[in-house]
């Protein structure tokens, strides 16, 4: 009888420990393809690191973007059913690639063929991808960075097995801009379309009687500008293929699109016919570049699904996060009118301009920008010299986060003599005198042919590399405290702002010593000290105490005797106020 009780207790026991067992966590990410281990399991995590890898000859564009620093691991299906892999970088932005090796071909890279890749997951440090699996077959599994960006990543994946065999989606159509009034036809392959159902969405909204692997847009509008995917239903699950982007161009440039990342946009940028070249360029020359491309035109595009990155630039002060990107290459140099007249949402719009290589934000310097300044008042409008042997980047932001239908129209005028003007300061910040940890900023405005550079000289380091209109020191604090300047320069010369001196301070605060004296104590840096001042009664004159002295770090202590000065009434008059 006891036994039969313990037989029965171990028993449940161990179904308590399969419920709990953790997932199965895969081996390392190697490197190199041909050194690659494989895993199998219905579900795992992974950490691994691109940093310090490379990639090799042959390799595929995963997430459909150039390759760079890139990791593999093989997954074995361990049965039929729907695979989901998600991968979150840590500190950079990841794409994610899934491959099969064809039928017969030796083991390389040029033997694989596509599965399914991601670029942008649920943001746009992550990616993530679904597809189809077959018991017992091997998936190649690579992990690289966006634009040559390395660091460490957590990879999840989770199979929901199936007895029916779903579907492979082998290939899909590209990202495309087509003059308006074009058909445009989208096709998915797909390896097997025996018992499923198909479905078009553009926006995620289905779109009705639109059942097959193929869309055809007899006549293309504006209004069906936007993002489409194809959803694959079976009888058990229903997932959805790598989304396809499409765009108007009024130029007819197939290849040039706006994208959500700066990185994108200069890979896909308008590239004036004629002009002379802004130094190599990573992509071709579209097919069919016409003469006059470049002068004047229209890109309308959707931008539903935009984002801002973390270290993004606040476009205008007014941008807030929902940023599409547009590069733009001159054909020839003139005055360039650019406006977002016909949008559907409050935009606001910038321009900048960046030498190669491109390092990121930080190599972007501002042009111009403008929030309301088209007729109706919710469009944006800017006007400034262009340079054909520039590079330019613009970027259309919803107010507020607003998303929606954007038109980018632009005018190239080069019949204009251009009247070249030096850099003039209208006005810039004052100087100011902040508590500890208040928010400070500083900025200029300037005239003068553009585009206009700025960069700030402050006594310390604080703002070492900022090249924009407005200085963000962030939170108040001893090392932002000195004196800063603004040289603006363009192409006829450069000027100098007069000195803007930036004080801090903090209120004293009395504390017991263990002598059980009292102790002051607080801050005073920058051009102009705060004074600490006293007095026996508050009727009394006030007079400067003459040993509050700071330190080097701007702290000031200044001890207390009680024995001498029973009552003092003490107070911090700050530079500038009476």
């Amino acid at each position: 009888m006891l036994n039969g009780v313990f037989t029965r207790w171990s028993w449940g026991f161990w179904l308590v420990l399969l419920a709990v067992m953790p997932a199965v966590q895969a081996q390392d990410f190697v490197d190199a393809f041909g050194s690659r281990v494989w895993v199998t399991g219905l579900k795992g995590t992974q950490t691994g690191s691109t940093v310090g890898t490379s990639i090799e000859s042959d390799e595929p564009r995963h997430g459909g973007k150039a390759s760079s620093h890139s990791v593999w691991l093989t997954w074995e299906a361990p049965s039929n059913g729907l695979m989901k892999i998600e991968v979150d970088g840590q500190d950079f932005d990841v794409l994610l690639g899934v491959y099969r090796l064809k039928a017969g071909e030796p083991p390389v890279l040029k033997s694989l063929e596509r599965v399914a890749s991601n670029d942008d997951g649920r943001d746009v440090r992550s990616a993530a991808v679904g597809f189809g699996t077959r018991a017992g077959e091997r998936y190649e599994i690579a992990i690289d960075g966006f634009a040559g960006s390395t660091g460490g990543f957590k990879l999840k994946w989770e199979m929901q097995e199936l007895t029916e065999i779903l579907p492979v989606i082998v290939t899909g159509p590209a990202d495309q801009a087509f003059p308006p009034g074009s058909r445009v036809v989208l096709t998915y392959q797909l390896d097997d379309l025996d018992d499923v159902n198909l479905h078009w969405f553009l926006n995620d909204v289905e779109l009705q009687d639109q059942e097959g692997p193929t869309l055809i847009i007899p006549s293309l509008t504006e209004a069906q500008v936007g993002q489409y995917r194809l959803r694959i239903d079976t009888d058990s699950v229903r997932y959805f293929s790598e989304p396809v982007e499409v765009q108007l161009s009024t130029e007819g440039s197939t290849g040039t699109l706006a994208r959500n990342k700066p990185e994108d946009a200069m890979q896909s940028a308008l590239i004036g016919a004629g002009g002379q070249r802004p130094g190599p360029l990573r992509q071709a020359r579209p097919a069919g570049d016409g003469i006059t491309r470049g002068y004047n035109g229209s890109q309308v595009f959707d931008t539903v699904y935009s984002g801002r990155d973390a270290a993004e630039p606040i476009h205008c002060g007014k941008g807030s996060g929902s940023s599409y990107w547009f590069g733009y290459y001159p054909p020839a140099s003139g005055e360039m009118d650019v406006d977002t007249a016909g949008s559907s949402f409050d935009t606001v719009i910038a321009v900048y301009t960046y030498e190669m290589p491109y390092l990121g934000y930080a190599s972007l310097r501002e042009v111009t920008c403008d929030d309301n300044s088209g007729p109706d008042g919710r469009s944006s409008r800017v006007r400034f010299r262009a340079d054909v042997a520039q590079r330019y980047i613009v970027v259309v932001d919803g107010v507020n986060g607003a998303r929606g239908r954007a038109h980018l129209n632009y005018r190239l005028e080069t019949n204009a003599i251009p009247v070249l003007m030096a850099p003039r300061i209208i006005s810039v910040s004052a100087g100011q005198v902040v508590r500890e940890g208040s928010s400070v900023a500083l900025s200029v405005v300037a005239e003068g042919t553009l585009p206009l550079s700025y960069r700030w000289l402050p006594t310390s380091a604080a703002a070492s590399g900022i090249t924009n209109h407005l200085l963000d020191l962030g939170s108040a604090r001893a090392a932002i405290a000195g004196s800063y300047q603004v040289e603006v320069s363009n192409q006829v010369g450069a000027v100098l702002s007069t000195p803007i001196p930036v004080s801090v301070w903090s209120p004293p605060a009395a504390m017991r010593t263990l002598g059980g004296g009292w102790l002051l104590r607080y801050l005073t840096a920058g051009p102009a000290l705060a004074e600490l001042q006293v007095t026996p009664t508050l009727d009394g004159a006030w007079a400067p105490w003459p040993t509050a002295v700071p330190d080097a770090n701007g702290v000031v202590e200044v001890r207390l005797d009680p024995d001498l000065a029973p009552q003092q009434f003490w107070r911090l008059k700050l530079p500038n106020v009476p």
